[in-house]
């Protein structure tokens, strides 16, 4: 730490003042760590690695399983203070071991996860803000003029081995089905092509020896896209024509090596299918700041008087415009963001459904039923059943 104009002593003194994990790194060397006395995998720094460069004066953001984190860049230095991560409510068993899947751990470690970020307790994203200009302030350099929310996506540390060989270790092969499947789900084309390409270059990799066997196995997982890829919002016929190609492919094929092929193939298509639903069908800076805040400010009260006041724009300029750009109208594109989010809280977490509704700004836990089953045509209740999640008793 000699090299370096943060004093070891104040980043302790820091961390025990907000109690939220701090890293100082200079360039992607971690130079010093203050944190809850507990095993953390290593994960401020590969949320460090994920964050897109090159970075703001200040920043913030989130991965898809709601971990806020935020940071500072030292001004005359190559030096970043990193705060994270926290999450707003306690940590399940369920939601750390979707973290363990994201780090390529086994689900046992998710008990240590899980400790490990409920040390910190519930915290708003307010509180990595107000940690930011906090250590500006002891640190005599000014106050960010703005704190600006930056895109994160989960970098592998390490090849992925053998899927989809029958001859994966059962726990190998959950932890892998996670990944994949979350970047399905979510149409992440972006994580899902690391994800093959580590794949490829992994020399462990052994195709399963009977092609009968495989084939079998690769039947299965196309049922499951297909079910995912239409529960994401795809329309039912385009999924199943897809389905219905791929099963000639898949019965076609004579040996595991083609076998294969035709899985990454499909998986590839099916991703791409549900990130179309994510793309708007305009270039308009205005509709991409739209969309880029309400994808970062998922747990605000949005609105088009907001954004007006936003962009300094005439409200009902604002609302035609985007309209005629994108096909929709605002606060059917706020409600239809927020709905995919608490889709996944659902999955992914043990949340009760007054503290999702809560979590993503509804009025009230009936407007969040309301409009949940305006855009899914089921309850979150029965949505949670249908993923599989255990029921969590509502607050009476």
């Amino acid at each position: 730490m000699e090299d370096t104009m943060v004093e070891k002593e104040l980043i302790r003194t820091f961390f025990e003042a907000v109690n939220i994990p701090v890293c100082l790194f200079s360039g992607t060397d971690l130079l010093e760590k203050a944190s809850h006395p507990t095993q953390d995998f290593n994960l401020p720094l590969i949320l460090f690695a994920g964050i897109e460069k090159p970075l703001p004066p200040a920043f913030y953001g989130f991965t898809p399983e709601f971990l806020y984190f935020g940071g500072v860049c030292i001004p005359g230095t190559d030096e970043v203070l990193f705060l994270g991560p926290v999450l707003r409510f306690p940590c399940s068993m369920r939601q750390a071991r979707q973290i363990c899947s994201r780090l390529g751990r086994p689900a046992a470690s998710g008990t240590q996860i899980q400790e490990y970020l409920n040390y910190t307790g519930g915290r708003q994203v307010s509180s990595i803000l107000s940690g930011i200009r906090l250590f500006c302030r002891l640190i005599r350099i000014p106050d960010p003029e703005e704190i600006t929310a930056v895109s994160f996506r989960w970098e592998i540390p390490y090849p992925i081995k053998a899927y989809p060989s029958v001859n994966t270790p059962p726990e190998e092969a959950v932890n892998l089905e996670h990944l994949l499947m979350s970047s399905l789900r979510f149409g992440n084309t972006r994580d899902l092509k690391e994800i093959i390409a580590k794949y490829f270059s992994s020399s462990s990799y052994q195709p399963a020896a009977i092609p009968s066997a495989h084939r079998k196995y690769i039947l299965g997982a196309l049922v499951r896209f297909t079910h995912e890829t239409i529960e994401a919002g795809v329309n039912a016929d385009t999924a199943t024509g897809m389905m219905y190609g791929y099963i000639d492919q898949i019965m076609n094929s004579d040996t595991s090596s083609d076998i294969s092929d035709v899985f990454f193939r499909m998986l590839t298509d099916f991703t791409q299918e549900v990130a179309k639903l994510r793309d708007l069908p305009s270039g308009s800076p205005v509709v991409k700041y739209i969309h880029d805040y309400i994808y970062n400010h998922l747990d605000e009260k949005l609105s088009p008087h907001f954004f007006a006041e936003k962009l300094n724009m005439n409200c009902s300029y604002l609302c035609t415009f985007f309209k005629k750009e994108t096909g929709m109208t605002i606060i059917h594109y706020v409600q239809s963001e927020k709905i995919k989010a608490a889709r996944q809280l659902l999955t992914v977490s043990d949340l009760s459904l007054v503290e999702i509704s809560e979590f993503l700004a509804f009025s009230s836990q009936s407007y969040f039923g309301k409009v949940f089953k305006k855009y899914t045509g089921m309850t979150p209740e029965e949505y949670r059943a249908s993923s599989g999640t255990a029921k969590v008793p509502q607050p009476v």
